[in-house]
């Protein structure tokens, strides 16, 4: 998701757990990425 959201010049939001292929989620440097789903929310809230 963090590909396609490039290609439409989009911000993404990546979380370093769940279903990501095995692989680490940072490495296609979304504009933001959280480790927990609490994290997500406080920054949203800001």
């Amino acid at each position: 998701m963090v590909l396609a959201a490039k290609a439409a010049n989009i911000d993404s939001v990546g979380l370093t757990y769940g279903y990501n292929y095995g692989e680490d989620i940072a490495q296609y440097n979304p504009q933001w990425c959280f480790n927990t789903f609490p994290e997500f929310i406080s920054a949203i809230h800001r």
